[in-house]
């Protein structure tokens, strides 16, 4: 027993003193480590990662800007509720991460910042790049900044409340508009509900609720939800479709906008979904606008096409009633070839 015991005050003193962990490796934390000792922690963050591995009530304390791990932190919770502040960084930026709330006992769950966009940065966990165009309801825009790797060892984090400590992303939008969104394996899904962030500068704090199958956190925009209404009169299809002949069609809704944002779109019956990715619409000014959104028809039995915008409202189209031909003006251009320096 005296020779653990001695063990692990070693260990302690190895990660105060030798501050690099290598790959596959754990620095034990039973206690308090104070970062300020050095300007050079690290771990390896190729894959098996090297960790700084706090237990249960352990603690980093003095961590900023020039005191932090650059690299993997890891805290095996062993009482409910645990909490733990992640020191993690570049070794000259502090990017920290904290964990709060319902968090089960038992958990190990690790994580680390990594700069630079990503869709193009490797996760060293998951061996992939997280593509910032798949984005789930709501998130319209993912920063490229960078994102914290999220490594769940035992047990799950479902339900747990994460913060984050952000960097200046007011290039990406207002705070009010900032998620904390997780990375699900297929796409960036919103962690904030409807909450935003204390800011969008240097340091501003961002929250959210951890989902099952997070393997990584980002900084997300979502647009708020739009309001109007729907003018179902001035609905129409282009072109007409024809039954039993699948094909491509455009659906032209008119909406009166009163507060500008995402109207989310659904379409259901005859044979008709949506097409191109295309799940929303979104409106940029108050006003009378209208919206194309393309429909794809199966060539099923032509009858009534429901769809519906947002909170702007439903119409209900029959579309067994032969179609309207429409005439259009058109421009006809007396146009003449353009010579000399004009076409420079």
């Amino acid at each position: 027993m005296l020779w653990l015991c001695c063990l692990l005050l070693s260990t302690i003193t190895l990660a105060q003193t030798g501050n690099y962990v290598f790959s596959g490796g754990e620095a034990a934390n039973f206690g308090t480590i104070s970062l300020t000792t050095s300007t050079s922690w690290g771990t390896a963050r190729t894959s098996p990662q090297g960790y700084f591995a706090a237990y249960g009530t352990a603690t980093y304390t003095g961590a900023d800007d020039t005191h932090n791990i650059n690299g993997y932190v890891k805290h095996y919770v062993q009482v409910a509720n645990q909490g733990f502040t992640f020191p993690v960084g570049t070794g000259s930026d502090l990017r920290a991460l904290t964990t709060s709330g319902s968090i089960a006992n038992g958990l190990v769950v690790g994580t680390a910042w990594i700069l630079g966009n990503p869709g193009s940065t490797t996760d060293p966990t998951d061996g992939t790049t997280h593509s910032t165009s798949s984005l789930g309801t709501g998130i319209t825009a993912v920063s490229t900044v960078g994102q914290w790797d999220w490594v769940v060892s035992s047990g799950s984090a479902a339900g747990v409340t994460v913060s984050v400590s952000i960097p200046d992303v007011s290039a990406l939008g207002p705070a009010t508009q900032l998620r904390l969104i997780g990375w699900n394996g297929s796409q960036w899904v919103n962690l904030s509900g409807s909450s935003g962030a204390s800011g969008n500068t240097e340091n501003s704090t961002l929250s959210g609720t951890m989902q099952s199958g997070i393997t990584a956190i980002g900084i997300g925009l979502s647009t708020p939800p739009a309001a109007g209404t729907i003018d179902c009169a001035q609905t129409q299809l282009n072109p007409a479709p024809v039954s039993g002949t699948p094909g491509q069609v455009v659906l032209v809704v008119t909406v009166n906008i009163t507060s500008p944002g995402v109207f989310p779109v659904t379409v259901s019956g005859s044979g008709m979904s949506l097409a191109n990715g295309v799940t929303s619409v979104t409106a940029t000014s108050t006003g009378t606008k209208q919206f194309y959104i393309p429909l794809d028809y199966d060539g099923s039995t032509l009858g009534t096409l429901n769809f519906t915008i947002g909170s702007a409202g439903s119409c209900s189209a029959n579309l067994t009633s032969p179609p309207k031909q429409t005439v259009s003006n058109v421009w006809t251009l007396s146009c003449v070839p353009t010579v000399g320096p004009a076409l420079k």
